[in-house]
């Protein structure tokens, strides 16, 4: 496949995964395409994001509050935004002059490309996801973003895929060297027995969330017991497999209630619940209102 093999997102076919704030960008599935044009884009603060692949940008001006998973965050001009696939992610306040200049792209982009040993990127984003870097390494990171950009507009380059895989590899490298060399976040080199089934766990959950919510499904995909699975999650995370699974339940609820027009019985099915009463059950055990005073608080 080459990157002009792409999909544009409409409001109609994609309003419910994602709102209209990005329905005219490029988006590929395995190729990697550039999420904001060449001239700036100001995101809509009204509108949510929720991205299946990862978001990476630089803020070039101005300041935002950013909630990532419904959680704060600040993002100033002179710091990088790094949203992982799978989270929600919206621009809760914003200075009238601020922009991004950035890339989303899958993982798949990445495929067959060797990671230095002790990459340890998602733990580290997940802690930090907004970081403040120098202004040498901004004018560095604008380069890189100038260089992909001016690359895939060159349709008739050759090897153009090749090099834009190159280009944005680096840039995603520099910016993950960042985080190791901060002592303010925990980089503890390569990953651990325990960090890697976690990792494998989390992928897992991301495809079978809506279907399965048993600890049981991903210990046996994982060949380990529920139990010990559980320990481990909770050792790397603070957090047992069984709040993992409810937490990225409650996510998606909390997503689709805020996001789409679709009723409490739509969302209860939606997520495999066997009647809308389960459902709010559910939501108010983990969240303490019930779905229909979330979607209109």
């Amino acid at each position: 496949m080459t990157t002009e093999t792409c999909n544009i997102f409409s409001l109609e076919d994609n309003e419910r995964i994602i709102p209209d704030g990005i329905a005219n960008f490029l988006f590929s599935d395995a190729k990697g395409m550039p999420l904001f044009p060449p001239e700036h884009y100001t995101p809509n603060p009204d509108v949510p994001f929720f991205f299946t692949g990862l978001l990476m940008a630089v803020c070039v001006q101005g300041e935002a509050e950013v909630s990532i998973n419904f959680k704060k965050h600040t993002l100033k001009a002179g710091s990088t935004l790094m949203v992982l696939p799978s989270l929600v992610c919206r621009f809760e306040h914003q200075s009238s002059d601020f922009m991004l200049e950035g890339f989303f792209f899958s993982f798949d982009f990445f495929a067959g490309v060797v990671l230095p040993s002790d990459f340890k990127a998602l733990f580290q984003i997940g802690l930090c996801p907004c970081r403040e870097i120098t202004k040498a390494d901004m004018a560095i990171l604008r380069n890189h973003y100038r260089s992909i950009v001016e690359a895939y507009q060159h349709v008739e380059l050759a090897y153009r895929v090749h090099i834009i895989r190159g280009l944005l590899f680096a840039m995603l490298l520099f910016i993950v060297s960042r985080y190791k060399g901060d002592a303010g976040v925990a980089y503890a080199g390569t990953l651990t027995r325990q960090e890697e089934l976690t990792a494998r766990f989390a992928a897992l959950l991301s495809i079978y969330y809506k279907s399965e919510r048993r600890v049981s499904f991903y210990a046996g995909k994982l060949c380990v017991s529920s139990k010990y699975l559980s320990q481990v999650t909770r050792i790397a995370t603070g957090r047992s497999a069984m709040q993992w699974i409810n937490s990225r339940i409650i996510t998606e609820a909390k997503l689709l209630l805020r996001t789409t027009s679709m009723s409490v019985l739509q969302v209860s099915e939606e997520l495999n619940f066997p009647n809308p009463s389960f459902f709010g059950q559910f939501f108010r055990k983990h969240t303490g209102i019930t779905p229909y005073k979330f979607r209109r608080s």
